[in-house]
């Protein structure tokens, strides 16, 4: 019995914690002005405390993968989420852009010990039909932090204060620390596993369909965390009224779409989904840019997180082919290439107003197109896609 329902609360809690990890990304959105205010600086000094995080998550990824082979799973996920506690404790504390800075960067690495463990767990632990449904909702998971992490953040700060923001989050992670200890069961440890070698990624950029891959890749998190960022901004700057959050949450619907991404590759192909998904996320944007309207943000969010929530799972999918006996090493030079773009993000909406910043990228995936014309196209009915690369993204 216990068996059980450890088997499926390990499950919930990894989707729990890649919701609660995610957020982190874009705690700061809705506290820019506040901090800034408060410390006499500009926006966008604070502005480079989200990158700041989102860098040394991307190198916490390329770093936990590899010990947790050596310490093991659990512990790494255990005693990552408690440090992330205790480091995001003391962003609260912060009183300069110095120890901001500091922190986030101390708190992002610890959080990049969750995705690529979990994901290592989840091939440990789960049966196939089960694992397909976590890494799937983990997938979800991370795209809906992008709406529930703003709006989180906005709701403490207007009952508490800017620092009760992140002594909410350290206590989230105690909790699931907690947790993890009553859920989470040890994997074997593999005492000769060496760190992942650095010249099998030089290796792998080779490889020019991979290397195109890759620019796809960053583009990514780069627009997703850009746009929602930007997003945020000019609607509170521009429009009035509680709907503005409505709004700003209605993008959710559309992270649901990744349960459909086997559908859509199996259909129309990997190339061909990722070309039509890129299609609509140059629609959304232009649809948005063309009417900017509460009711056209709405409907065209919901358009481009689908598409960015099916794209996401294809092109990984489609590297995972291409790397074939390196897919390990490639899924993690996959991450750290998506938080690198997404830590940039934060930057790129600070220099554009929004309307300049939809005429951006919209010229920018109408490039990711092009380098997507010129991969190699892989036919399904020649190779069965490895339903274990499906599901890895951050």
């Amino acid at each position: 019995m216990f068996s059980s329902i450890r088997y499926y609360g390990s499950g919930i809690l990894l989707v729990l914690m890649a919701i609660l990890v995610a957020c982190n990304i874009y705690t700061l959105l809705p506290l820019y002005t506040v901090i800034s205010l408060q410390w006499n600086v500009t926006v966008s000094d604070v502005v480079i405390g989200s990158s700041f995080f989102t860098l040394f998550y991307a190198i916490g990824l390329l770093s936990f993968g590899a010990l947790s082979e050596r310490l093991g799973r659990k512990n790494i996920l255990m005693f990552g989420i408690l440090g992330a506690a205790f480091a995001t404790a003391l962003v609260g504390y912060s009183n300069n852009l110095t120890t901001l800075y500091f922190f986030r960067s101390l708190q992002g690495y610890l959080l990049g010990s969750f995705a690529p463990v979990a994901f290592a767990y989840c091939f440990d632990h789960y049966q196939e039909r089960m694992r397909t449904i976590v890494i799937s909702l983990i997938n979800t998971g991370f795209l809906m932090s992008g709406m529930i992490g703003p709006l989180l953040s906005y709701t403490i700060l207007t009952s508490w204060s800017w620092q009760g923001v992140y002594f909410s989050y350290s206590l989230f992670y105690l909790l699931i620390f907690v947790l993890c200890i009553v859920f989470l069961s040890p994997s074997a440890k593999h005492r000769n596993t060496n760190p992942l070698p650095f010249s099998s990624f030089y290796d792998l950029l080779k490889n020019r369909n991979l290397r195109r891959s890759y620019f796809v890749v960053f583009s990514l998190l780069l627009s997703f965390v850009a746009f929602f960022d930007s997003f945020y901004r000019h609607l509170h700057a521009h429009f009035t009224g509680d709907f503005l959050h409505v709004v700003h949450a209605i993008g959710l619907i559309g992270t649901f779409s990744s349960l459909l991404t086997s559908y859509f590759t199996k259909k129309l192909g990997i190339n061909e989904t990722m070309i039509v998904c890129i299609g609509l996320i140059i629609l959304s944007f232009f649809m948005m840019f063309l009417i900017p309207s509460l009711w056209v943000f709405s409907i065209f969010s919901i358009l481009f997180v689908a598409s960015l929530s099916i794209l996401i799972p294809s092109i990984i999918s489609y590297i995972g082919l291409m790397a074939q006996s390196k897919r390990a090493i490639a899924i993690s030079l996959y991450s750290f290439t998506l938080l690198t773009g997404a830590s940039i993000g934060p930057i790129i909406s600070d220099r554009f107003a929004f309307p300049a910043l939809l005429v951006f990228f919209i010229a920018w995936y109408v490039v990711n197109i092009f380098a997507l014309s010129r991969v190699e196209v892989y036919q399904e009915k020649k190779v069965n896609l490895n339903k274990k690369s499906m599901g890895h993204t951050l």
